[in-house]
């Protein structure tokens, strides 16, 4: 099993897009085992100078995009992929 490293932007999903079509093509029939979904981002301020728009940066980083993520690998998840 090889174990390989896919860096991303999670904010586009054309960015996921291509980079799931990567994987897709090196993965190639076997398909994938898993995927690790791991994204994070912090923003620390007291609440009165934490924008909105920091807030929902942070949201659409450790919430969404994990899903965009999980959702652009499904299709590549082989016959050994581990039950959720």
């Amino acid at each position: 099993m090889l174990l390989t490293c896919c860096c991303y932007s999670c904010h586009r999903n054309e960015t996921l897009l291509a980079a799931a079509e990567a994987v897709g093509a090196a993965v190639g029939s076997s398909g994938l085992q898993g995927c690790i979904c791991n994204a994070g981002k912090a923003v620390l301020a007291p609440t009165e100078y934490f924008p909105l728009q920091a807030f929902e940066d942070v949201l659409d980083t450790n919430l969404t995009g994990e899903q965009r993520l999980g959702q652009s690998a499904i299709a590549f998840l082989g016959p050994g992929a581990a039950a959720p």
